[in-house]
């Protein structure tokens, strides 16, 4: 006869979820759920909690946990009226792992109501015991000692009798009874674990626990665990499906020899350029067959007759591919698609709407490419994927500035992963940057009940995303969205955006053949602008070069690059494209009512901001006699550490400045942001760069100072940036509850009174 357990939440699917994982550590123990209306909706019903209790009852006792605060009073109630019941306040998911263990090994009501309640502390360290039941092991496993493995060191000690106490090798030991202590160790794949046994049978307690680690607890394979692959956060489970491209239609038109010759060479070199980076055998495969004669000659005949690059080219690789297809050897026509994959890269270079993605089956999938177009990655949203795991890419890459936008889990550079079979079952785990590929059933049910939970935890915050946040020194701290898309503006009012504080418009320029009219321009921000009545919506001109790349303008790698040409270098040095776009801007808000601010970015020098400035007033002079506005405020972007130390030097010609913290930190710390090799210097958090941020607030003498880079969506780094004195947070719009509910609980006094999160 063991304790019973009822799990109580307002969501059924996460009360069955949280029970479903409960039961593969316990599987003698009653456990039931109790989650949900009697009407199936969001909310707590005192009935099923009662007739839960009630079956999960065999004479024991029962344990009741709960997720939000409202659900404890109808636990309460039941408590009340039912004998050998407690309610316990303890996190929802691992305080049941807890409770379950400890009642699967047969202790009494009190016992597992206490060891739900929390972590247990950790011993002061020891010196090592020089016994032979002492031990240290390397764990295998790259997820560590999560709750499974924790677990099953709890069944190893009950079953054998013994006490054990667990801990890093040189620092303190917890009981190992304690689920909670254990995992809140943090211990990952490949640290060294010490475990103390006491008993009869420690010896073999010991000789379990070291089948158990080389065994990896169990663990499903992981792929390459670490960081460096987290590109956005999140949880996403699903099947896995590869990137499959829709036969692109390719009209035969025709176009100049020498222009549409000088095109196909930029679309190569660029193509080139990007498997070159890749350093694996196909992309080396892939670079040569750029150079192939078949391929290049036809092309290059058919342009010199008249017909465009893009129709040429495509009209080569499909003869080539037709070819090789024919072919009854299966190597030889295996080497079809590789003509094709190479075919597609250039051509979307040359024509990036022709090239579509295939998402027929992509509902709730996780897409594996080897990397997306940003239009590729709002497709795949459109299409309603669960995620996406990118062979190349990088963290800051546009696809991801999207991904992030739509809150899609991605992870990056996790390699070519060609043993994962489609149709696989697969966790992405944004937050840990891992995938793991047909997880154990116990592993995918605690996955799914972190999923449910962090559902649950972002509905609490969206209920208050909406309210302003005010500190208690009474200032009101704007948090808003950087959007690139008209869906994304949509998303950012949703999730409770005070403002856009950075309105990317090189999304527009960013998979076109040609650059956007001025029409088509203005009809886009006007579009962004309605979504965004009455408030403030500041508009970034052109940011282009680095890692952003618009084929229309044939940007080179070395003279456009980090360094470079780029940002607002390069709209001075080509003044049509920045007059167009500063027009189009003043149309767009010639009759809409909020505050319009334009900023420049990669300003360097007070020059710089003169000459942006003239900009904006020859736009607008242009447009006398025609519908327009000029600009409300105007600012620049501070990425450059010369602008941002001497920005006293060119305060006077600004009338606010925005932080892109994603280029400040790798010009700081002399860490190119795309390039892994040198991660590890790109440092956020180094004391340079808060010296840097506070002197910009100092300078600023009373300016606004926004951030608007992927700090900005960090808790962690949030909490700092406010206390700093920064007066405007800007993020992906999906970050923005929970860093609303952050900067309430801890920064200010308005804390809405709201049920307590799991």
């Amino acid at each position: 006869m063991r304790v019973g357990i009822v799990v109580v939440s307002h969501s059924a699917r996460l009360a069955e979820g949280v029970c479903e994982m409960a039961a593969q550590m316990a599987p003698d123990v009653a456990i039931h759920p109790a989650g949900g209306t009697e009407e199936g909706g969001i909310g707590t019903s005192f009935d099923k909690i009662l007739a839960a209790a009630t079956n999960a009852n065999g004479g024991a006792g029962v344990v009741i946990l709960y997720d939000l605060g409202s659900a404890k009073m109808s636990a309460d109630l039941v408590a009340e009226m039912e004998d050998g019941v407690r309610v316990v306040d303890a996190p929802l998911v691992e305080g049941t792992m807890a409770a379950a263990v400890t009642a699967q090994g047969g202790a009494d009501i009190d016992a597992v109501a206490a060891s739900a309640g929390g972590p247990a502390q950790a011993e002061p360290a020891r010196a090592p015991v020089a016994l032979a039941t002492a031990r240290v092991f390397t764990l295998q496993n790259p997820l560590g000692l999560h709750a499974r493995p924790a677990a099953r060191l709890a069944r190893i000690a009950s079953e054998h009798g013994v006490a054990l106490r667990v801990g890093p090798e040189g620092g303190g030991l917890v009981d190992a009874r304690s689920i909670l202590a254990v995992v809140a160790l943090g211990l990952r794949g490949g640290a060294t674990m010490r475990i103390e046994a006491e008993g009869e049978k420690a010896a073999a307690a010991l000789s379990a626990i070291e089948v158990a680690v080389r065994d990896g607890f169990g663990d499903a394979p992981v792929a390459r665990p670490s960081s460096t692959h987290a590109a956005v956060p999140g949880l996403a489970i699903g099947p896995i499906r590869r990137l499959r491209a829709a036969e692109p239609i390719v009209p035969e038109v025709s176009g100049d020899p020498a222009t549409e010759a000088k095109a196909f060479e930029r679309a190569l070199a660029h193509v080139g350029r990007e498997l070159g980076r890749e350093h694996t055998d196909l992309a080396e495969a892939h670079r040569l067959l750029l150079s192939d004669p078949e391929l290049l000659t036809a092309t290059q005949t058919a342009i010199a007759s008249g017909l465009a690059a893009a129709p040429a080219w495509w009209r080569s690789v499909q003869h080539a591919r037709n070819g090789l297809l024919q072919s009854t050897d299966t190597l030889v026509a295996g080497r079809a698609m590789d003509v094709v994959d190479v075919g597609l890269r250039v051509l979307a270079q040359l024509t990036p709407d022709t090239v579509k993605v295939d998402a027929t089956d992509f509902q709730s999938a996780i897409v594996l490419a080897d990397d997306l177009t940003p239009s590729m990655v709002g497709q795949l949203a459109d299409a309603g994927v669960a995620g996406i795991v990118l062979a190349q890419g990088g963290a800051t890459a546009h696809s991801v500035v999207v991904a992030r936008g739509r809150g899609l889990p991605m992870l990056v550079r996790m390699g070519e992963l060609a043993g994962v079979p489609d149709g696989a079952m697969a966790i992405l785990d944004g937050d840990r940057g891992a995938l793991v590929v047909t997880p154990a059933s116990d592993l995918l049910a605690e996955a799914r009940a972190r999923q449910l939970a962090a559902v649950a935890a972002h509905m609490v915050a969206l209920e208050t995303a909406h309210a302003p946040v005010t500190a208690r020194d009474g200032r009101t701290i704007v948090v808003a969205a950087n959007v690139a898309s008209l869906a994304e503006a949509h998303l950012a009012r949703e999730r409770g955006a005070d403002a856009i504080g950075l309105l990317r418009t090189e999304l527009f320029f960013v998979d076109k053949a040609n650059l956007p009219t001025e029409d088509e321009q203005m009809a886009q921000l006007a579009g962004i602008l309605a979504a965004f009545p009455e408030r403030e919506v500041t508009i970034r001109t052109l940011d282009v070069g680095g890692d952003k790349d618009i084929p229309a303008l044939g940007l080179d790698a070395v003279i456009h690059g980090f360094l470079g040409l780029r940002g607002l270098r390069h709209s001075l040095a080509h003044p049509e494209i920045l007059r167009i776009q500063l027009r189009a801007i003043l149309r767009a808000a010639a009759s809409w009512k909020g505050t319009l601010s334009v900023m420049a970015p990669m300003v360097t020098t007070a020059d710089d901001v003169l000459a942006f400035r003239a900009a904006v007033a020859d736009a607008a002079r242009s447009l006398e006699g025609q519908p327009h506005r000029r600009p409300d405020h105007i600012g620049i972007m501070v990425e450059v550490p010369a602008c941002a130390v001497a920005f006293d030097s060119m305060a006077a010609h600004v009338d606010f400045v925005s932080v892109g913290t994603n280029d400040l930190v790798q010009y700081m710390m002399a860490a190119e942001r795309t390039n892994a090799s040198v991660a590890n210097w790109y440092q956020p958090d180094h004391p340079a760069i808060w010296r840097t941020l506070e002197g910009l607030v100092q300078s600023a003498a009373g300016r606004k100072v926004a951030v608007c880079g992927e700090i900005a969506a960090k808790p962690e780094f949030a909490r700092r940036l406010v206390a700093l004195g920064i007066a405007e947070l800007s993020m992906a719009p999906s970050s923005i509850p929970a860093i609303k509910a952050v900067l309430r609980a801890e920064l200010c006094a308005n804390v809405p009174a709201g049920p307590r999160q799991t």
